[in-house]
């Protein structure tokens, strides 16, 4: 099996899909790096080539046609927009949302992605011939850990010829350090509708910072506009799987849980009783958020502990 992997930077994303390409391929690996001084995976046999790119369509597109022949092509969740892009003019199909990849007996790849919010699962095949774009979804895998060398030699630039029949479109990246930020975290601490406004999230970064984590949100709580939309956690966000998340005034509907279902320990807060969320909480708490959060800062700073 041919790979090609899209490496972003040294951090998750591209570990993770670097986990999948040692999974999936028969052959070296070509590695696609905006990165003009190189990148080199944990094992060097690994890669064949490394091929520098400017990271939008013409560039990749460029780097794909000095990378030759392949079979899959594989992309962080964090660049499904340039993927898109390059795929439409290649005229090869996309898998997004991916949680596992290999190949059949046969030579063909099958997948399984997540719909529904996680309560469906569904299980994609596809013959072997031609060239298949996989995006990987954040979490759905363990990164493998990846190293930068500036004195890698093998370093090809791209065909600069390649042009992009969807130049019309320019693609700004918004936001993308409070994703990273959300993705990374050991401790987040998220909090939606039960707020009641934007004021509770100055009560949650305050617990987020004694704890050492990052805060997070619900759908409601972005589409009221009570936080940047590139802290919404869930389906249509970003995925986490931290030691220990907190869901402050989240009720716990299934678009959310998809994107905290891989936390360590869930620590619920709300009003309601019956709130969905104490299903998947290992300590629940039914009360007001301030008085409980402000009780838990409190014996948090007495006991002297820092970062969990």
């Amino acid at each position: 099996m041919r790979v090609v992997v899209m490496a972003v930077d040294e951090h998750a994303p591209t570990g993770e899909v670097w986990a999948v390409a040692r999974g999936l391929a028969t052959d070296p690996v070509v590695v696609v790096t905006p990165r003009p001084d190189g990148w080199w995976g944990p094992d060097d046999a690994a890669v064949k080539r490394v091929l520098a790119a400017a990271w939008d369509a013409p560039g990749l597109l460029g780097a794909l046609e000095a990378a030759g022949p392949v079979d899959v092509v594989l992309w962080p969740a964090t660049d499904l927009t340039v993927a898109a892009r390059v795929a439409v003019a290649r005229q090869e199909p996309l898998w997004a949302g991916i949680t596992a990849l290999g190949a059949d007996p046969a030579g063909g790849v099958q997948a399984t992605q997540p719909l529904f919010g996680g309560r469906v699962v569904a299980a994609l095949e596809r013959p072997p011939g031609g060239t298949l774009h996989v995006g990987i979804r954040r979490q759905a895998v363990s990164a493998l850990p990846l190293s930068w060398h500036p004195d890698v030699s093998d370093v090809v630039p791209p065909a600069a010829s390649a042009a992009d029949p969807q130049g019309r479109v320019t693609v700004e990246s918004r936001g993308a350090a409070g994703g990273r930020d959300l993705e990374q975290a050991a401790v987040v601490v998220s909090g939606g509708r039960g707020l009641g406004g934007p004021e509770g999230f100055l009560l949650l970064r305050e617990v987020a910072t004694a704890v050492g984590g990052t805060v997070g949100a619900s759908r409601a709580a972005v589409d009221a506009g009570w936080i940047e939309p590139e802290r919404q956690v869930g389906q249509t966000g970003v995925t986490v799987a931290p030691r220990v998340y907190f869901a402050v005034g989240i009720s716990g509907a299934s678009q959310h849980v998809a994107g905290m279902a891989r936390s360590e320990h869930v620590v619920a807060v709300n009003t309601d009783p019956d709130a969905p969320i104490f299903r998947y909480a290992d300590v629940g708490v039914v009360g007001a958020y301030e008085p409980v959060l402000r009780g838990f800062l409190e014996a948090w700073r007495q006991s002297g502990k820092g970062a969990v």
